[in-house]
């Protein structure tokens, strides 16, 4: 039996004197399943040409960047490898690197024990302690290039890992975040286990010791050592689900003991409850000293916030909403107070939501306010409308603000920020929209209005969507990280198929 999937993603055309790009990303897989066996593979890459974003008087420089992943399956067998390579039409020479070995995995199960050897992503709890995982929007894929071992018996799990840090060497993005181990390598050991006391109960623990060195060097500089214990139990008195974890940080300088930091800690709790119409969550987290890069801790404020400290950081978040079932409607609200320890101040951040059914629409509301005392201020309010205009069509529309005055113990600066958009769906397959996004406290030479337009199309297994036009820039979070990017103008044409 053969099945085959192909993606075409075509991105990123940058005309005209600002920058000029063309990116081309194309994803396949091809599977192939006879005998119990399975062949997989699937390929991504794409083509840019751009000006340097803070050099409008550069030339446009083109790359191209393509990764592919070969995988294959027999049985409890299974192996893979990721390759990528990049090539640049009239930049440095030196960035080319025509085949690069990115990834390469063999696992095997037996019974209960199953292990990974090669490159394997790995997570201790809810990510405080360690987190190595993908995220192809931001360029991210670190592993652990060693081998994993867990074994799984009923009531209980046991593992062990071990190896080298492996980030992505030829990330295919066109703006991917620095690599957490820029100019320096790292090597992990550590394992965990967990038991299961309850049909709904479970508790856990993990260690973690790293090392990390120079980039060539033949000495460990540094190193680190963790210790976690977590608990979950669900359906506490029928609706209360719980969860807690403590981790415990202890670095060393070994090259220079006088100079080791603190201990360090990372906790986090959640309790969810829902009944009678009403959903509650309350959740808590304490980052003490907690520096270590390979970490993805939870970040229970709103998302339209910037958050860049989760070292050293507590705050709190309750959160309620009611469910009116019969109205299609819910109201919720949500209040989180923290004390930032890097800023030396107490921060707040209140916010209310609303959603319900109304002239044969559906609306969404959204608005908060956050102060760190004395820091700086932040307003932020929107809201989206869906309404059928005819059969299979319809009507959205969106709107959002974000005032901000930053700096306020010194010289206050105004950070402003409105966008704007409107689709219309003129069937299953076809929809089409403008946005707009404005920026009037931007210098004036930075632009302050920018304006685009989108399409898109969809078949059966086949979809397809353009972009054309210019955005302001400004913060891009995936997976729980966050970053800036700069201002875009161009266009953009992606598609996916399967068959």
């Amino acid at each position: 039996m053969m099945t085959t999937r192909i993606s075409l993603i075509v991105a990123s055309l940058l005309p005209l004197a600002a920058s000029a790009a063309v990116e081309t990303a194309v994803i396949s897989e091809q599977v192939l399943a006879r005998g119990g066996a399975r062949l997989s593979a699937q390929g991504r890459g794409f083509f840019s040409s751009a000006r340097d974003p803070q050099d409008p008087e550069s030339k446009p420089t083109g790359v191209l960047l393509h990764e592919t992943l070969v995988g294959g399956e027999a049985g409890d067998l299974g192996a893979g490898v990721r390759f990528s390579n990049r090539l640049t039409t009239n930049g440095p020479r030196d960035l080319n690197t025509p085949f690069t070995l990115e990834k390469k995995t063999l696992r095997g199960e037996l019974g209960d024990l199953r292990v990974e050897l090669g490159d394997s992503y790995q997570e201790l709890g809810r990510g405080i302690a360690l987190a190595l995982y993908r995220d192809p929007v931001l360029g991210l894929d670190t592993t652990l290039e060693g081998a994993s071992v867990r074994y799984r018996p009923e009531g209980w799990e046991a593992g062990a890992f071990g190896g080298r840090v492996n980030p992505w060497k030829v990330p295919v993005a066109v703006q991917p975040v620095d690599s957490p181990l820029l100019g320096r390598e790292a090597f992990l050991a550590g394992g965990q286990a967990q038991a299961r006391l309850a049909a709904d109960a479970v508790v856990g623990t993990h260690y973690l010791m790293t090392w990390s060195r120079k980039t060539g060097a033949t000495v460990m500089e540094k190193r680190w050592q963790t210790v976690g214990a977590w608990a979950a139990v669900d359906g506490v008195g029928g609706a209360v689900d719980l969860y807690a974890e403590a981790n415990l940080l202890t670095p060393e300088n070994l090259a220079r003991p006088d100079l080791s930091q603190a201990r360090g800690w990372g906790a986090f709790a959640s309790a969810a409850w829902s009944g009678g119409g009403w959903r509650a969550r309350i959740e808590g987290k304490d980052y003490g000293r907690f520096a270590y890069d390979l970490r993805r801790p939870p970040n229970i404020e709103d998302d339209v916030v910037l958050t860049l400290n989760t070292t050293d950081v507590a705050s709190a978040r309750l959160f309620a909403e009611r469910l009116f079932p019969e109205a299609k409607a819910s109201a919720g609200g949500s209040m989180l107070a923290g004390y930032d320890r890097v800023l030396g101040v107490p921060f707040y951040h209140g916010l209310a939501t609303a959603k319900h059914h109304a002239l044969g629409a559906e609306w969404e509301w959204k608005g908060g306010y956050r102060w760190a005392v004395a820091r700086n201020d932040l307003v932020h309010v929107g809201g989206k409308a869906k309404i059928p205009t005819a059969k299979a069509q319809a009507l959205e529309l969106e709107a959002k603000a974000i005032l901000q005055v930053k700096n306020l113990q010194a010289t206050p600066q105004r950070e402003d920020r409105y966008t704007l958009g409107v689709t219309y769906s003129f069937s299953e397959r076809w929809a089409a929209g403008l946005g707009y996004e404005g920026l009037p406290t931007n210098p004036a030479d930075a632009g302050r209005g920018f304006t685009n337009a989108n399409l898109a199309y969809r078949s059966g297994s086949f979809a397809a969507k353009g972009f054309v036009g210019q955005t302001g820039g400004g913060a891009q979070c995936s997976g729980g990280v966050c970053r800036q990017v700069p201002p875009y103008k161009g266009a953009m044409v992606e598609g996916t198929y399967a068959f």
